[in-house]
């Protein structure tokens, strides 16, 4: 009987680990158009259910109190929609994310309070965001054997993505001669980076750690993505910052981390260094020159497109949030005048319920309310975790893996102002396992 049981666990440990293996490898979740993620998701959770009956798993109360949450949230959203006559599709379809804290379960079967797990589960997300940056840095090295004399390889990167559905976009910046490649599972890499710069500020040498962090920041770097670029800044910053706070108390190192950094240092001088001028006689569209021209198209809102479009989406969003700005409009809302705005000003297509200002989104649908039940509770956690540091006595190894999962946390939270990374379950399982972490400690 002991056998069969642990013959059961050893499946069970390696389900949860193919999950975690899907959430930063898997791109968008399908394959072939079968939703892999929302099957692997249901999997997980009954598994999970079984297991803690089976094992006789205590489940406190503290870890059922966020699912109450999100589920109070979940319904006030739906209700509002239904009172706004949206249809059940539409407003599953806005649920589906928010169904992500059942991951709890799943966290609470497979850890069991036990460090070694939490350790494990670690070290997935960021060996597995090490072969995204891999993944990034090759496709990078290719688009500069083609360009800037040949734009075709734009083309092919876009026509493979219309057949994997995976989730990558492609465009040419930096005067023509590198190709943007943002994968949507890039957000990981700011994970696994806060996670690495926590590890390495102990006293063993890691080469393998310090190989992982270079591929990871230069990675984020060739992604020429500036969400990824503002959000690894806030990751160094905060953990530079965990570092003097901690440098006596643990007698920290920091030789691992500025070593890491040099192979980062150096791509980021050389690569300048390859632009090759474009003659007139090429007719190619003209693009950012410079790294510099890049971050400040930040708050170029009548250039750059991308921000063009969430001006446009904020007025829209904002105009509507003034109509019903306590209750919202409920999930499965639509804006239907926006898309038609999009279209007859010739930008981008684009979707009348889904939006890239996902916080302003959903105030839109939730309300002051709907914000309030989530992002309040959000912040009572957050006022927790700094009493657990502050107060609480963790052990070393369990206080570095928390904070190097909450400055993560921190950093895809901020990249998310601009992008909707949370609105699906493999990021928001970030904030779920957040959550885990902070009542497991308390």
């Amino acid at each position: 009987m002991e056998n069969k049981k642990d013959t059961i666990r050893n499946i069970f440990n390696i389900v949860t680990a193919l999950i975690f293996i899907e959430f930063v490898l898997g791109g968008l979740g399908h394959i072939l158009g079968l939703p892999i993620r929302k099957g692997l998701f249901a999997v997980g959770i009954v598994f999970s259910v079984y297991m803690i009956f089976r094992e006789r798993i205590r489940v406190e109360r503290k870890f059922l109190i966020p699912i109450i949450v999100v589920c109070i949230y979940i319904a006030y959203g739906s209700v509002i929609g239904l009172i706004n006559g949206n249809s059940l599709g539409d407003i599953f379809s806005d649920v589906n994310s928010f169904l992500g804290i059942l991951y709890i379960l799943l966290l609470i079967a497979y850890i069991k309070g036990r460090s070694e797990n939490i350790n494990k589960l670690l070290n997935i997300f960021v060996n597995c965001a090490t072969i995204v940056s891999i993944i990034t840095i090759i496709l990078f090295v290719v688009s500069r054997i083609y360009l800037p004399n040949n734009l075709e390889i734009i083309v092919a990167y876009n026509n493979l993505n219309t057949k994997l559905q995976y989730g990558l976009i492609s465009g040419l910046v930096l005067s023509n001669n590198y190709a943007r490649v943002y994968l949507y599972n890039g957000i990981f890499m700011q994970l696994a980076v806060a996670i690495m710069f926590i590890k390495l500020f102990n006293k063993e040498k890691n080469i393998f750690g310090i190989v992982k962090l270079a591929i990871l920041l230069i990675g984020i770097y060739v992604s020429n993505t500036r969400g990824f670029w503002l959000g690894t800044v806030g990751v160094v910053v905060l953990s530079f910052a965990y570092y003097l706070w901690r440098v006596k108390k643990y007698r920290l190192t920091i030789k691992n981390v500025l070593i890491s950094i040099i192979p980062l240092i150096l791509v980021a001088v050389i690569i300048p260094k390859t632009i090759v001028a474009v003659s007139p006689e090429q007719n190619l569209p003209d693009s950012a020159g410079s790294i510099k021209d890049r971050i400040e198209s930040i708050g170029d809102f009548e250039n750059d497109e991308s921000n063009k479009v969430r001006a446009i989406q904020l007025r829209f969003l904002v105009d509507k949030i003034k109509e019903k700005p306590v209750l919202g409009w409920g999930f499965g809302s639509h804006i239907y005048e926006y898309p038609q705005y999009m279209k007859e000003n010739g930008l981008q297509g684009v979707n009348s319920s889904s939006f890239e200002l996902y916080y302003v989104e959903l105030v839109f649908k939730t309300g002051i309310i709907g914000v309030l039940i989530f992002f309040g509770y959000l912040i009572y956690n957050f006022v927790k975790l700094m009493l657990i540091l502050f107060k609480k006595g963790l052990r070393e190894r369990d206080e570095q893996m928390l904070v190097g999962w909450t400055i993560g946390t921190m950093s895809i939270l901020a990249s998310s102002i601009t992008n909707p990374y949370i609105a699906g379950l493999s990021v928001f399982f970030v904030l779920v396992m957040e959550v885990y972490l902070i009542q497991l400690y308390d």
